[in-house]
Protein backbone atom coordinates (compact mmCIF):
# COMPACT_ATOMS: atom_id res chain seq x y z
CA UNK A 1 0.00 0.00 0.00
CA UNK A 2 1.21 3.58 -1.19
CA UNK A 3 1.27 6.62 1.55
CA UNK A 4 1.91 9.27 -1.14
CA UNK A 5 3.71 12.89 0.09
CA UNK A 6 4.34 15.90 -1.54
CA UNK A 7 6.74 17.85 -1.32
CA UNK A 8 6.92 21.55 -3.07
CA UNK A 9 10.26 23.86 -2.21
CA UNK A 10 11.93 25.79 -5.03
CA UNK A 11 15.62 24.56 -3.31
CA UNK A 12 16.33 21.04 -4.95
CA UNK A 13 18.40 19.78 -2.11
CA UNK A 14 15.78 21.05 0.77
CA UNK A 15 13.71 18.58 -0.97
CA UNK A 16 15.91 16.02 -0.85
CA UNK A 17 16.81 16.50 2.61
CA UNK A 18 13.16 16.12 3.53
CA UNK A 19 12.90 12.83 1.65
CA UNK A 20 15.67 11.60 4.04
CA UNK A 21 14.68 12.60 6.82
CA UNK A 22 11.05 10.92 6.08
CA UNK A 23 12.76 7.95 4.42
CA UNK A 24 13.58 7.18 8.41
CA UNK A 25 10.06 6.71 9.15
CA UNK A 26 7.60 3.73 9.75
CA UNK A 27 4.56 4.21 7.87
CA UNK A 28 3.07 1.12 9.48
CA UNK A 29 3.71 -0.93 6.50
CA UNK A 30 3.32 1.62 3.66
CA UNK A 31 5.58 2.33 1.52
CA UNK A 32 6.00 6.31 0.87
CA UNK A 33 5.82 7.63 -2.44
CA UNK A 34 7.60 11.16 -2.61
CA UNK A 35 6.29 13.57 -4.92
CA UNK A 36 9.15 15.83 -5.72
CA UNK A 37 8.11 19.31 -7.01
CA UNK A 38 10.19 22.68 -6.93
CA UNK A 39 7.20 25.58 -7.91
CA UNK A 40 3.72 26.01 -8.34
CA UNK A 41 3.13 25.57 -11.65
CA UNK A 42 4.25 21.68 -11.65
CA UNK A 43 2.92 20.85 -7.94
CA UNK A 44 -0.49 22.18 -9.92
CA UNK A 45 -0.01 19.75 -12.33
CA UNK A 46 0.91 16.89 -10.23
CA UNK A 47 -1.94 17.91 -7.72
CA UNK A 48 -4.44 17.22 -10.80
CA UNK A 49 -2.71 14.12 -12.20
CA UNK A 50 -2.92 12.29 -8.82
CA UNK A 51 -6.48 13.15 -8.51
CA UNK A 52 -7.38 12.00 -12.27
CA UNK A 53 -5.62 9.38 -11.28
CA UNK A 54 -7.88 8.66 -8.37
CA UNK A 55 -4.97 8.18 -5.95
CA UNK A 56 -4.63 10.17 -3.10
CA UNK A 57 -2.01 12.48 -1.81
CA UNK A 58 -2.02 11.65 2.28
CA UNK A 59 0.63 14.32 3.00
CA UNK A 60 2.07 17.50 1.88
CA UNK A 61 4.97 19.36 3.18
CA UNK A 62 5.08 23.43 1.38
CA UNK A 63 7.38 26.08 1.55
CA UNK A 64 5.06 29.01 1.46
CA UNK A 65 7.49 31.06 -0.94
CA UNK A 66 8.00 29.45 -4.51
CA UNK A 67 7.98 30.72 -8.43
CA UNK A 68 3.87 30.70 -8.99
CA UNK A 69 2.11 30.03 -11.43
CA UNK A 70 -0.32 33.35 -12.81
CA UNK A 71 -2.13 31.21 -15.21
CA UNK A 72 -3.62 29.27 -12.36
CA UNK A 73 -3.81 32.21 -9.85
CA UNK A 74 -1.42 29.95 -7.71
CA UNK A 75 0.88 32.35 -6.23
CA UNK A 76 2.49 30.29 -3.32
CA UNK A 77 2.35 27.37 -1.43
CA UNK A 78 -0.82 28.57 0.77
CA UNK A 79 -2.66 28.59 -2.66
CA UNK A 80 -1.20 24.97 -3.27
CA UNK A 81 -2.64 24.16 0.74
CA UNK A 82 -6.09 25.48 -0.61
CA UNK A 83 -6.14 23.24 -3.82
CA UNK A 84 -4.75 20.61 -2.16
CA UNK A 85 -7.46 20.85 0.64
CA UNK A 86 -10.31 20.77 -1.96
CA UNK A 87 -9.21 18.19 -3.86
CA UNK A 88 -7.82 15.61 -0.95
CA UNK A 89 -9.98 16.90 2.10
CA UNK A 90 -8.03 14.18 4.24
CA UNK A 91 -4.60 15.17 3.36
CA UNK A 92 -2.18 16.58 6.15
CA UNK A 93 -0.32 19.82 5.43
CA UNK A 94 2.57 21.32 6.57
CA UNK A 95 3.39 24.96 5.59
CA UNK A 96 6.64 25.67 6.14
CA UNK A 97 9.15 29.06 5.60
CA UNK A 98 12.42 30.23 6.59
CA UNK A 99 12.56 33.86 7.22
CA UNK A 100 15.06 35.97 9.43
CA UNK A 101 13.71 38.93 10.44
CA UNK A 102 15.84 41.20 12.70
Amino acid sequence: MMFNILIVDDHPMTVDSYINLLTENNYQNKTPDFIKSYNCEDAYNKINFYQKQNEIIDFALLDINLPSYKKANINNGTDLALLLRQKFPNCKIVLLTMHSEP
